[in-house]
């Protein structure tokens, strides 16, 4: 029956490099002349000799102090007809090989350890090889591991035979364990069935995948503990592991198969609410240029329709590998951009109404103007409501917000999607309306404006109408005036229609600022006179 291990290929895994050059220089010893000789040879020379393809020859009476004939087959290695000085060589060669190699060898035979080398003495915590040889083998080896023993001895039918390495436990003199693994020959020894077996000691080898265990573990349980969800992503966008938290986060769970969707598929959105292109996707860039990205705000649409936005960062797992998956993590910071929008939106909103402050409303008329191409007119709208104070003083403050709530909102359903309506304060609002009209146009929308403010208001049994008077004022890209001088000028306009009656609406021309400031110089002036 064929050995189930080459014993060559044994030599490479058993043997460190510079003892396998030993047995290759012993494989490749030359022939010599033809004179026979018969020289002291160590016991386990026979193994050589095999391993060579010659023939070990041992006398019936042979003892450890007799001699061994190493007879030559034809493959070129040591014959009987070689010199004594050549045999000498192989099985000092030999010796060397078994008394200095670092792992442990050890024949036994009848159930005995016949023999042991100094790696093995070492290993069993033994002063001398006289305290092991001659003992049963079962002294040193551990409860569980006496069935594996007696398997690889069954496996091994014939001489020659080996058997493919067995993890195994020793038991040293002073009853310590120790994990090994064990290859064994079935040889001879002293005329005897035998087998030679080679031991190697895993304890370092253990001790560093048992570290490597208890670091994998340790790494498990920060990341299943993290808040922060963790992915791992292939080169094609397919998610090889989630943590917990990126599970929850995600709202994906773990399929049956162990596999989850392809990262790719999952919608992005940048923070204007745009989709991110599936090519520019963060995990696509970290691919293209090998660099880590990080500090990006994105949003993943959920399963109920809201958007739900993650701060992340993604990186290369292993950088020198050109085939690295992508470890991205990502924390969610939904209600922190929400509690930030509604600070914005506070900051440039009116309270009651909802509608753009004052600061927003300068701003919104200064990008406008910004932005208008060359004799594009831009008009602006200061309205007030008529007589406001009245239904203030007689019905209550809380009559004028209900009052002041429903003209913002019919203000916003009067005027188109391109335009922005605010409120200053009190009962002023601004509209501001690009778009180049025409001053056909402007008298229109100014018309349906007071259509919509005047509109009944039912409240608490009572009919309420207001009005407005409403200043005009228009500019365009090359006009001089800043935002708030347009403003000014649209506020003049208004004072003049209310000065005109209810319900009026005026233009502003630079002569009404001219009569406007005599006007306050005549009042100052009045002012003045009656204070003296």
């Amino acid at each position: 029956m064929s050995s189930p291990c080459p014993a060559l290929h044994l030599s490479r895994r058993v043997l460190d490099k510079t003892l396998f050059r030993i047995v290759q220089r012993i494989v490749a010893a030359p022939s010599g002349t033809k004179s026979s000789t018969k020289r002291p040879v160590h016991p386990l020379a026979c193994d050589v000799a095999k391993y060579t393809g010659n023939r070990c020859e041992l006398p019936h009476n042979w003892s450890p102090d007799h001699d061994v004939i190493v007879a030559s087959r034809s493959r070129g290695g040591p014959s009987l007809d070689a010199p004594s000085g050549a045999l000498t060589d192989v099985a000092e060669r030999y010796r060397l090989l078994v008394e200095h190699s670092p792992d442990t060898i050890v024949v036994h035979a009848a159930g005995r350890l016949v023999y042991v080398n100094p790696a093995g003495v070492r290993l069993l915590g033994a002063g001398s090889e006289g305290e092991i040889v001659g003992r049963p083998i079962s002294d040193f080896l551990h409860p569980d591991s006496c069935g594996p023993l007696q398997a690889r001895i069954d496996s091994l039918d014939s001489e020659g035979s080996v058997s493919c390495p067995t993890e195994m436990v020793v038991l040293r003199l002073d009853g310590r364990p120790v994990d090994v693994e064990a290859v064994g020959v079935r040889t001879r020894w002293a005329g005897l069935s035998a087998y030679q077996v080679v031991i190697r000691d895993l304890t370092a080898q253990k001790r560093a995948e048992a570290a490597l265990r208890r670091a994998e573990e340790h790494f498990k349980t920060v990341v299943s503990s993290l808040n922060e969800g963790v992915v791992v992503i292939s080169r094609t966008g397919r998610i090889e592991s989630a943590n917990p938290a990126a599970r929850r986060l995600l709202h994906i769970g773990r399929p049956a198969d162990g596999s989850f969707i392809s990262a790719f598929d999952v919608p992005l959105f940048d923070t204007d609410g745009n989709p991110i292109p599936r090519n520019n996707h963060p995990v696509r860039q970290v691919l293209r240029s090998g660099a880590s990205l990080g500090g990006f705000i994105y949003g993943v649409e959920q399963t109920d329709g809201t958007r739900a936005w993650f701060a992340g960062s993604s990186r290369l797992l292993n950088p020198n590998d050109p085939d690295s998956a992508v470890v991205a993590s990502f924390t969610d910071v939904t209600a922190q951009r929400a509690i930030r929008a509604r600070l914005e939106f506070e900051a440039n909103h009116d309270s009651l109404t909802a509608l753009p402050n004052r600061a927003h409303m300068v701003a919104g008329l200064r990008d406008f103007v910004a932005s208008a191409t060359p004799g594009e007119r831009i008009a602006v709208l200061f309205i007030d409501l008529d007589d406001f104070k009245v239904i203030n003083d007689s019905l209550g403050h809380s009559v004028g917000d209900v009052v002041l709530k429903l003209t913002a909102t019919r203000l916003r359903q009067a005027l188109g999607p391109g335009d922005l309506v605010g409120r200053l304060g009190g009962d002023e609002f601004v509209a501001v309306l690009p778009g180049n009209l025409s001053g056909y146009e402007v008298d229109h929308l100014v018309d349906r404006l007071h259509e919509a403010v005047s509109e009944p208001i039912e409240l608490d049994g009572r009919t309420l109408r207001v009005d407005a008077s409403i200043g005009i004022s228009t500019v365009d890209a090359a006009d001089p005036r800043t935002a708030e001088d347009v403003l000014r000028d649209a506020d003049l306009a208004m004072y003049e229609a209310k000065m005109a009656g209810r319900g009026r609406s005026r233009y502003f021309t630079v002569d009404l600022r001219d009569r406007m400031r005599r006007r306050l110089e005549a009042g100052q002036a009045l002012f003045g006179a009656t204070t003296h």
